[in-house]
C-alpha cells in the first residue's frame, strides 16, 4: 500500500519535473541553451555573458537600456508605404532601428515591394529610430490597434524583417468565426509565434488588442523588460481564454513560419541578447502552463 507520504513525494517530484521542463521551454523560446556551441560561427554569435541571472543584475529595470520611455506611443514617421482598396484584409508592419543598427530599415523596401507584387492592401511605416529593441517590440499592439480602428479592415501583421515568399491565403481564407489566427510551430498553442498574426476586426479582437497594448505600454513606460509575444502569450491570452476564439495554423512544413510562404528572420541588433535573457526570468514568474483545452480553439 502506498502511504500518504509516498504520494506527496511523488506529486512533489512530478511538480518539480514540470517546473524544469517549463524553464527549459522558456530558455529555448528565447534561443538560450546550455549546450556547447556546435561550431565556430555559433561560438561567435553566442554572447559571452550567457547567464540570465547575471544579466538581470548587470542590467536592472529602470535604468540604462531599461530606462522608462515616456509617452511611448508618440512617434515621428520617417516614411510610409501604403495601398488601400476595397479588400477586407490588409497587411501591416512597421520598422524602427535600435541604436547603432540599420537591420530593419535596410529590409523594408524589399518587404513593401514583395507585398505589392502579391496584390495585397498594405500599410508599412518607418518610425524614427528612437528606442531599444524591446521598446519597439512593445509598440506593436498599439500599431495594430490603431490600424484596426482607422482602416476598419481585418489585420494581417507580419514582422518588418519577414522574408515573405508567397501569398497568405491559407492563413486568411477561412469561413469559421474566430477572433485571432495564430501560427504554431508545434501544433498547439504553446508553440505559437509572434508573426504572422491574423486579427479579425470585431469587438472581441479589439478588446484583446487593447488589453495587450495597455499592458505593453505600462511595462515600457515603467522601465520594465517586456516583449510583445511574451506579453501576449504569458499575460493577455490566459486572461482572455474564455472569451477570445483562436484559430491555430500549423502544418509539418512550417510554411507560415520558416517555409515556402514566409521565413521569420532572427534579427541581430544591439542589446537583444540582454533583453532575451532578462525575459527568461520575467516569464519564470508567469509560466505558461495551459493547453489547447484551456482555450476556445476553432478548427
Amino acid at each position: 500500500m502506498i502511504s500518504n507520504m509516498d504520494n506527496r513525494r511523488k506529486i512533489s517530484i512530478e511538480r518539480r519535473r514540470g517546473e524544469i521542463q517549463t524553464r527549459k521551454a522558456n530558455l529555448v523560446q528565447h534561443g538560450i541553451t546550455n549546450n556547447p556551441p556546435k561550431n565556430e560561427a555559433e561560438m561567435r554569435r553566442r554572447p559571452q555573458n550567457h547567464n540570465p541571472y547575471r544579466i538581470a543584475r548587470q542590467y536592472p529595470d529602470g535604468s540604462g537600456i531599461f530606462s522608462p520611455l515616456v509617452n511611448s506611443t508618440d512617434r515621428k514617421i520617417l516614411n510610409k508605404w501604403e495601398k488601400i482598396t476595397g479588400r477586407d484584409d490588409i497587411i501591416i508592419s512597421f520598422v524602427s532601428d535600435p541604436p547603432n543598427s540599420n537591420f530593419y530599415s535596410s529590409r523594408v523596401n524589399s518587404l513593401a515591394n514583395k507585398i505589392e507584387s502579391l496584390g495585397y492592401d498594405y500599410i508599412i511605416t518607418h518610425f524614427e529610430n528612437d528606442r531599444q529593441y524591446h521598446q519597439n517590440c512593445c509598440y506593436k499592439p498599439h500599431y495594430i490597434l490603431t490600424q484596426l480602428i482607422e482602416t476598419g479592415k481585418n489585420i494581417i501583421w507580419i514582422d518588418g524583417d519577414t522574408d515573405l515568399k508567397n501569398g497568405l491565403s491559407d492563413f486568411t481564407s477561412v469561413n469559421e468565426e474566430y477572433d485571432i489566427g495564430l501560427v504554431t510551430y508545434s501544433g498547439d498553442i504553446n508553440g505559437f509565434v509572434a508573426s504572422p498574426l491574423y486579427i479579425r476586426n470585431n469587438p472581441h479582437s479589439v478588446d484583446l488588442i487593447t488589453s495587450w497594448r495597455d499592458h505593453c505600454q505600462n511595462e515600457i513606460e515603467s522601465g520594465r523588460c517586456e516583449l510583445d509575444h511574451d506579453a501576449l502569450k504569458h499575460s493577455i491570452l490566459p486572461q482572455k481564454r474564455n472569451s477570445v476564439k483562436i484559430r491555430l495554423n500549423w502544418n509539418p512544413q512550417n510554411d507560415l513560419h520558416r517555409g515556402g510562404i514566409l521565413v521569420n528572420v532572427n534579427s541581430d541588433v544591439p542589446n537583444k541578447h540582454v533583453i532575451l535573457q532578462k525575459m527568461v526570468l520575467v516569464n519564470e514568474r508567469r509560466p505558461f502552463q495551459l493547453t489547447n483545452q484551456d482555450f476556445i480553439i476553432v478548427q
